[in-house]
């Protein structure tokens, strides 16, 4: 669950079950370049290593049209803002991979 602001907020678990259910609220962005799926969601819960300062709670993949991840891509960050820019600049980095294939 987001605030104002798009921080994650603390919910109770049947808070939470009810607004993940909603794709909407997971989901936060999704862009098909040629071959390329660009997506960005909401973990849920922490991704990330230990020791690592603020829980990894968003991440955005790369995949082809056959669904096979491109392993070399995939961010993670703490908050839906950041997520919102990470999106931005992996639907650049296909746009400009793209292009080089031309």
């Amino acid at each position: 669950m987001f605030t104002e602001n798009r921080n994650v907020d603390r919910a109770s678990h049947q808070e939470f079950l009810a607004w993940f259910q909603n794709d909407k609220n997971s989901h936060l962005a999704c862009d098909t370049i040629n071959e390329y799926r660009i997506a960005t969601h909401f973990l849920s819960e922490d991704y990330g290593v230990s020791g690592h300062e603020a829980p990894l709670l968003f991440e955005t993949i790369i995949s082809n049209s056959l669904d096979e991840i491109i392993s070399t891509y995939r961010q993670r960050c703490n908050s839906k803002k950041d997520a919102e820019e990470m999106h931005r600049k992996a639907v650049e980095f296909v746009n400009a991979r793209y292009r080089t294939r031309l």
